[in-house]
């Protein structure tokens, strides 16, 4: 359909730098190719394995205008197919790790001793929970508020970061739109974080300037 026009060409053009089709004269034809080694049962693959079995199970309906990609990756509003890819696997934790890294640093140079601190799209609290820890371990007063386009994911944070030393403030936020009809005044953070996010609304250049 036409609303899934992008998508549909990202793909293709991925599949032609895989080698895996290949353009004759105008027409897409599959190329042989040497067979891949099977990755499924590796303990580097197993977190995201659920999540792609969905995302190729819904593909067809996405293309088709039939359904949304959040509701394959978030079925019925759960975070069972990401939580495992976000929290836990190496690769995802060494980034939340590096961005605590660079919060804190950005304050002990500043001399700050305490902080107004912003998350968008902070989803399944991954990399909140590493910021939060961080500050806290650098004895950094945070007042932290945890954003999400979804009203369910900020309520799953509420009850998943309740009693934390440093427990974060929650309110939804589209950040596609503009902020201020949403309740968010200019200024009012020292440092706004964005972990694997910005890239997933319509317009990025329209996101970085509401962020």
């Amino acid at each position: 359909v036409p609303g899934q026009d992008r998508l549909f060409r990202a793909l293709l053009d991925m599949l032609l730098r895989e080698g895996v089709l290949r353009d004759a004269g105008g027409r897409l034809r599959g190329s042989p190719r040497a067979p891949l080694p099977d990755l499924a049962e590796t303990a580097e693959v197993a977190p995201f394995r659920p999540l792609l079995d969905a995302c190729l199970v819904g593909l067809r309906d996405v293309l088709a205008g039939r359904a949304k990609g959040t509701d394959i990756v978030f079925p019925g509003g759960s975070q069972h197919l990401v939580e495992a890819v976000y929290r836990g696997d190496e690769v995802m934790d060494s980034y939340s790790r590096i961005l605590a890294d660079l919060v804190v640093g950005w304050l002990r140079r500043t001399g700050a001793t305490a902080a107004r601190l912003v998350e968008i799209g902070a989803g399944t609290g991954a990399a909140t929970r590493f910021v939060l820890a961080a500050l806290d371990e650098a004895g950094i007063e945070a007042d932290y508020l945890f954003t999400d386009l979804s009203p369910s994911f900020v309520e799953r944070a509420r009850s998943t970061f309740e009693g934390e030393r440093t427990a974060p403030r929650f309110k939804t936020l589209d950040i596609s739109r503009d902020p201020q009809p949403q309740g968010f005044a200019p200024g009012e953070a020292d440092i706004v974080i964005g972990s694997n996010v910005l890239h997933a609304t319509p317009a990025i250049e329209t996101t970085i300037d509401h962020a």
